[in-house]
């Protein structure tokens, strides 16, 4: 694996120097943030103005004493250190003190599609607008049919808006690789896993049965387009009953045109041909079909997004 950069130490209430020193990447996640200056050659972070934290509490660390790492430190470490796309996070480094650990990846401006998508303070905050909400699905399908094309793919198993993450020009890159799995070799067409990601997102395969598909980020992107359709998060307990989960409300309206108004987000009325919309309507519910061998694959998602963005930009 590559070497990193370990990025001194750090402390939450101070806002010291501190040195740069080359090391194996290391550690447990811990939740923090670094303030104070932080030197790497010639690029230069400082605290969290220039740089983009990933940072959680780590629930699968059992031998502090031990120094052993932590299985959500390291995957996330090892994937995202030696993927290299324009449509990935970069990792800087890590950050330790003491028993804590955190990764340092490249700042993003914008935050997460989350960020944006479900306002926290919608009186204040832009809406997103349907061109870059087209730009940010582009961008994170590239991402993953990156990783799907690998010699070995890597499944993201947690592809969800939190994870797409915004530069200051809304270019999505994937963020979040703990819990990313190898997908299979050898002629196999699943691996066999525990069940784990964010509930509403993962594939009714391997909820059922625990085999991890590629093509189960597939469908994984296609609950974030139909969140990109309607504004809508994917389970909300505050709205109406038939609408608490968006995939059952939403995936049967997505075939007639007929239902357009009633699952596109009305604050992007008018943004928008209804051909685009029929259109990135058609590729979700490909996305969210039930059997994953019937899934488009991630290349054939891209290709269907381009074709849209060609044929609005050519009509502008």
């Amino acid at each position: 694996m590559e070497m990193l950069y370990q990025l001194g130490k750090w402390r939450k209430e101070s806002s010291r120097k501190v040195s740069s020193q080359k090391s194996d990447l290391g550690g447990t996640a811990a939740g923090g943030t670094i303030f104070g200056d932080i030197r790497l050659k010639n690029f230069h972070l400082q605290g969290a103005k220039d740089c983009y934290y990933w940072h959680r509490n780590d629930r699968c660390y059992q031998e502090r004493e031990s120094r052993k790492l932590s299985r959500p430190y390291r995957v996330a470490g090892g994937f995202a250190s030696t993927t290299f796309s324009s449509n990935i996070v970069k990792l800087i480094g890590h950050c330790s003190e003491d028993k804590e650990r955190l990764h340092v990846y490249e700042f993003m401006q914008k935050g997460s599609l989350e960020d944006h998508l479900f306002r926290k303070n919608p009186e204040t905050e832009a809406v997103l607008s349907w061109d870059n909400r087209l730009k940010i699905a582009l961008g994170a399908a590239r991402a993953l049919s990156f990783l799907h094309s690998l010699q070995t793919p890597i499944i993201h198993r947690d592809f969800k808006t939190s994870n797409i993450s915004l530069d200051e020009n809304y270019n999505a890159k994937l963020s979040g690789f703990e819990l990313a799995k190898l997908g299979p070799s050898d002629g196999e067409s699943y691996v066999e896993t525990q069940v784990m990601g964010t509930y509403g997102y993962a594939a009714p395969e391997y909820i059922a049965t625990g085999c991890l598909y590629v093509k189960s980020d597939v469908y994984r992107f296609g609950v974030v387009l139909l969140e990109i359709l309607t504004g809508l998060r994917v389970i909300d307990r505050n709205r109406p009953s038939q609408k608490q989960n968006l995939v059952d409300w939403g995936k049967p309206l997505l075939s007639d045109k007929s239902n357009l108004e009633t699952f596109m987000d009305a604050k992007i009325k008018g943004q928008y041909s209804s051909k685009e919309a029929l259109e990135m309507a058609k590729i979700t519910r490909k996305c969210l079909v039930p059997d994953p061998k019937v899934r488009p694959s991630m290349k054939e998602v891209v290709d269907a997004l381009e074709q849209i963005q060609a044929t609005r930009e050519s009509s502008e």
